[in-house]
């Protein structure tokens, strides 16, 4: 079970904080508190081989409590339950393992958890805290500063897929605009699904081992062979703490911001080794191919800037990451065997495999374009392209220094003809292998009980959704390719009060 309740010194300090309003300060304090409560059952029933791969129960607390005049303390918590992973007589089921079970059975923790502290000139946070600087349409493509749940594809809006940290933030104003500065002593990657879960990940990391095994056996290379995955993280030092700044000006319809962030990459590299050892029984030679989850220490820097009108937003952005480490990287010894051992190395590990010590500066530059037409018709609108200069060696053993493109186009269309009635598609297209990936989704929207009883409200807010996820994506090139078995449909009805 993953019972995450984060019991660092940080969080503690904020436990206390939130008791404190009924220790220290006047009882009036306690009646200053907003109070919300949700529930939701969802159901996914994946297209592909006909089986029930979520029923999801999640129930979640929210309270924002005004301590005092200029400090407010904020406590988001939820828990999760998703009775498919497990056997029942009645639903059919895969046979997962036990990692998959462990880490999306059952869990409960915290999602926000912090103190909100405002004085003359400054606006304050500490604590457990969701934050996104990348101002883009899709929380998918938000992963420069902030890590994701991709545990479900990324299928979700960013409340739920944006990974909470351990922080500091403040913000002030300045002359000419504002600036926020943030501290992260703890550092996240994305959270990437385990095992055979259903979204690409595992698989793409299996079918490399695999035809690596296949590679050093048929090299001639006499011993044994054990293969082996070490999942990495960001190492927990003062070294490896991020941080960064970010610059705000609103003026005359116009919306600028600009950051610079240290921190790592939130996507693992693989770096894949071949070891010579000795069997400690048989003292018969033995090899072991290791596989090394790392996350690259590195810089980020991102512009974004908007106009709005009446009915129609224009926006543009670009982001910078250099010295990113490409996805797969090969010592020496075994590129060499993948080299000798094919004629074609990529069907082996794909088409951009490097040695080690390769890198890889990327800059995505783009834009979109949003307009009203009416409460019938609202587009949204993004595209951009990323461009990726890696300087290195590739695995057939070529010196290079190579750009190669991608591009991304995303399209939202909503309609609200129908009062309590959204109906809303989004479609994703990406390049150069023209992937694609389309979510139509009809909600409904009512409310049950008395707006006031005895001067609290008792009114219950609901939504049901349907919809579906559907996802084509073949190449192992394609940004959607974690996605890969994920045609969907989905049931959810949700209820807070």
């Amino acid at each position: 079970m993953n019972l995450d309740f984060r019991r660092s010194l940080l969080l503690r300090v904020m436990t206390l904080s939130v008791l404190v309003s009924g220790l220290g300060w006047p009882l009036s304090a306690l009646a200053k508190v907003d109070l919300q409560v949700r529930a939701s059952q969802t159901a996914r029933y994946f297209l592909v081989n006909d089986r029930l791969r979520h029923q999801v129960t999640e129930v979640g607390l929210r309270q924002v409590a005004d301590v005092r005049e200029g400090v407010t303390t904020v406590v988001d918590g939820r828990l999760r339950y998703d009775s498919a992973l497990f056997p029942t007589p009645v639903l059919k089921m895969r046979d997962y393992s036990k990692d998959v079970r462990d880490d999306e059975g059952f869990e409960a923790g915290a999602r926000q958890a912090y103190v909100d502290l405002l004085t003359s000139s400054w606006a304050m946070k500490i604590g457990l805290i969701q934050f996104d600087w990348m101002e883009s349409l899709s929380p998918r493509t938000s992963d420069a500063v902030t890590a994701l749940d991709l545990r479900y594809g990324g299928f979700d809006s960013a409340g739920q897929i944006i990974e909470p940290v351990e922080a500091f933030s403040a913000n002030t104003s300045v002359g000419f605009g504002s600036i926020e500065f943030m501290v992260v002593p703890r550092g996240k990657h994305h959270r990437l699904p385990k095992g055979e879960n259903g979204y690409g990940y595992g698989e793409k990391v299996n079918r490399l081992l695999a035809g690596l095994e296949r590679v050093v056996k048929g090299s001639g290379l006499r011993g044994s062979l054990d293969t082996s995955l070490k999942h990495g993280t960001i190492p927990v030092d003062i070294p490896n703490a991020e941080f960064g700044a970010r610059f705000l000006k609103s003026a005359g319809g116009i919306d600028f911001s600009a950051f610079s962030w240290r921190g790592h990459q939130r996507t693992p590299a693989l770096e894949l080794s071949l070891f010579e050892s000795e069997d400690s029984t048989t003292l018969a030679p033995a090899w072991e191919l290791m596989a090394q989850e790392t996350y690259q220490r590195m810089n980020s820097y991102g512009v974004f800037a908007s106009y709005g009108g009446e009915a129609a937003v224009l926006r543009l952005f670009s982001l910078y990451e250099p010295g990113r480490k490409p996805g797969v990287l090969l010592d020496d010894d075994l590129a060499a065997l993948v080299s000798m051992g094919t004629p074609d190395p990529s069907v082996i590990v794909g088409d951009r495999a490097y040695r080690k010590g390769a890198l890889d500066d990327r800059l995505r530059a783009g834009g979109g374009f949003d307009y009203v037409f009416s409460r019938h018709l609202k587009i949204y609108s993004e595209g951009y392209v990323t461009v990726s200069r890696v300087t290195g060696v590739t695995v057939p053993g070529e010196g290079v220094e190579e750009t190669y493109r991608d591009h991304t186009l995303t399209l939202r269309v909503t309609n609200e003809s129908f009062s309590d009635v959204l109906i809303s598609c989004d479609s994703t297209i990406t390049g150069p292998d023209r992937s694609w990936l389309v979510n139509p989704d009809v909600s409904i929207d009512w409310r049950t009980g008395d707006a006031q009883r005895n001067g609290n409200s008792s009114e219950a807010s609901w939504k049901l959704s349907v919809g579906g996820w559907l996802v084509q994506s073949e190449s192992d090139k394609s940004a959607l390719r974690i996605l890969r078995d994920a045609r969907q449909v989905y049931l959810r009805l949700a209820t807070w009060m």
